[in-house]
C-alpha cells in the first residue's frame, strides 16, 4: 500500500511524502483524522529525493511524531495559522 501527503513548507513549497507499509496503516490514518487542524508533522530517517523539487519516502526505520509538543512546532502551528 502507497499513500502521498502533500506538505507545505515555510517558503510555501509543496513536498510530496510518501509512505509504505506500515506507515500507510498508522501514521497515514492519524494525519488524515485531523488533517484540517493542520497537523505539524516530525520525522526521522526518510528517503530524501531532490529531482524536480523535493519528495520525501519512508523506509523500514522511519520515524513520526504528529504535533510534537516543542517550541518549534508551536511556532510551525502559528504560521499555518497566518498562513490560512
Amino acid at each position: 500500500m502507497i499513500y502521498e501527503v502533500i506538505l507545505i513548507d515555510q517558503l510555501l513549497k509543496s513536498i510530496i511524502l510518501t509512505m509504505w507499509d506500515q506507515f500507510v496503516t498508522n501514521e497515514s490514518a492519524a494525519i488524515a483524522q485531523m488533517i484540517t487542524t493542520r497537523p505539524v508533522i516530525m520525522a526521522i530517517r526518510l528517503k530524501v529525493v531532490s529531482h524536480d523539487g523535493l519528495s520525501l519516502s519512508t523506509r523500514s526505520s522511519s520515524s513520526f511524531i504528529i504535533d510534537p509538543r516543542i517550541p518549534e512546532a508551536t511556532a510551525l502551528q502559528t504560521w499555518a495559522t497566518e498562513k490560512k
